[in-house]
């Protein structure tokens, strides 16, 4: 595992550089770069629900998020085509239209493991409970001023401003959900999602933290100004913290299944 973050860190230290020091902020090779992250998360989550099984409860529950990374896979793409093959303006348009799709399937996801772990918000232990609502409260706000008050320009197009603030409703949805999978991961801690919650949450905290920093200024991050161009760093970083709790997990999977397979050839 640390291997393998230590990959992933290079991976996204190299990209970073490249981003910072290419004299042209937003070249479609970097463009193409992007993309590859949120295909890979979302074809490796395909992968890790069929390791657990569509049917099983496992896959259950991770199906609705490899539909949500699916849906921002989808937008991104639009985003690129839009953007680089077709040279016009990508926001709002249908790829923000797949963005948004993507957040009410990944909360489902999350509210699914919430009820498959048996967690009760009365049964948590309040060292536990109490910090994480209040973290979640924190953010919300920060969410609702700087994404959705703050965020509003009265000089753009009415459509923008409801895709934008449409961002941040929807960011205040994955906070809430992520608060429940929080709970839930200390009473399924023994269970093989755990490694997967621990390791994605964070992505989607980083994923949020973007569309917040998109909402304030996505105006010169359009029209490819530095540093607001950067704000694909983060968007990056959060594909990639996703991408790498889903392949720990799939790996994680992979490597039980192998070995019940070797003890029954064993057996017989």
């Amino acid at each position: 595992m640390k291997i393998r973050l230590i990959i992933f860190l290079i991976i996204f230290l190299a990209i970073s550089a490249i981003y910072v020091l290419n004299t042209e902020t937003q070249g479609l090779v970097m463009s193409t770069v992007y993309i590859i992250f949120p295909i890979t998360a979302s074809v490796i989550g395909v992968y890790a629900t069929k390791l657990f099984g569509f049917n099983k409860t496992s896959g259950r529950v991770l199906m609705p998020i490899v539909y949500g990374l699916t849906c921002w896979a989808l937008g991104e793409i639009i985003w690129f085509i839009l953007r680089n093959l077709m040279n016009t303006n990508p926001f709002p348009s249908l790829g923000d239209v797949f963005f948004l799709l993507g957040y009410p399937f990944v909360s489902v996801g999350i509210y699914r493991f919430y009820i498959m772990s048996g967690a009760k918000l009365k049964l948590i232990k309040k060292t536990l409970l109490i910090p994480a609502v209040s973290i979640s409260i924190i953010l919300a706000i920060l969410v609702i001023y700087f994404g959705m008050y703050r965020a509003y320009d009265p000089n753009t197009l009415l459509m923008s401003n409801i895709v934008k603030m449409g961002y941040g409703l929807d960011d205040i949805i994955l906070i809430i959900s992520s608060l429940f999978a929080v709970l839930a991961v200390h009473e399924y801690i023994d269970g093989k999602l755990a490694l997967l919650w621990e390791t994605i949450i964070p992505g989607f905290i980083i994923y949020l933290v973007a569309d917040v920093l998109f909402a304030l200024y996505s105006t010169p991050y359009i029209d490819d100004i530095k540093p607001y161009v950067y704000i694909d760093l983060v968007w990056i970083a959060g594909y990639m913290i996703l991408a790498f709790g889903i392949l720990e997990n799939v790996i994680d999977i992979y490597t039980v299944q192998k070995n019940i397979r070797l003890k029954l050839l064993q057996r017989q």
